[in-house]
């Protein structure tokens, strides 16, 4: 009898010791998913951020004049030499919507739109959210409603951008999310 309660004994403890292990292997696997999805986000987004670094630097570079003509909570349209051409150039990101990517699985996805001296829109990266934000010379926030006019729109000094890309595939029903937010301060505003 003694035999077979030990037998019974070594059965259990295998199988608690067989649950641990497959339980420890679920966790490793989604957790290397979660590190894959969040590092090709960060790539995607690194590739966003810079053309954006770029282009918001050179805002109003060799303009006279009206350098920013449009500015919003998720476009901008502004005037730059990008191209170091000695031609004023027109740049125009805005926010796509949620409906024009029905096709992914990620109910949050949009396109970033960039156009470059009235061509054809150029989306850099599907992001979940895009969110630009205005300052004057004093770093105080300029109100989205004034920016409705030119004079308002020239007192702009430092521009705020806030980036945030999701992965396409949820992993543990969790879409992973990467953020960028800088502010910039192009030299010729």
């Amino acid at each position: 009898m003694a035999y077979w309660l030990d037998l019974l004994g070594s059965y259990i403890i295998a199988g608690a010791i067989i649950l641990m292990v497959g339980r420890l292997n679920v966790y490793v696997l989604n957790s290397s998913n979660e590190n894959l999805q969040a590092n090709l986000e960060q790539l995607k987004l690194t590739a966003s951020s810079e053309i954006i670094d770029y282009d918001f630097y050179k805002i109003g570079y060799r303009i006279t004049g009206d350098k920013i003509v449009l500015a919003d909570s998720d476009k901008i349209k502004f005037y730059s030499d990008i191209n170091n051409d000695g031609t004023g150039d027109t740049l125009y990101y805005y926010y796509g919507d949620v409906s024009e990517l029905l096709s992914t699985k990620n109910p949050s996805d949009k396109l970033l739109y960039r156009i470059f001296n009235n061509g054809t829109p150029f989306s850099s990266n599907i992001i979940t959210d895009f969110k630009i934000s205005y300052f004057d010379s004093l770093n105080t926030q300029i109100s989205y409603a004034s920016l409705s006019n030119q004079s308002s729109r020239n007192d702009i000094r430092t521009i705020q951008i806030y980036l945030k890309v999701e992965s396409a595939e949820p992993v543990d029903t969790v879409y992973q999310a990467v953020e960028w937010q800088k502010k910039i301060t192009p030299k010729n505003l």
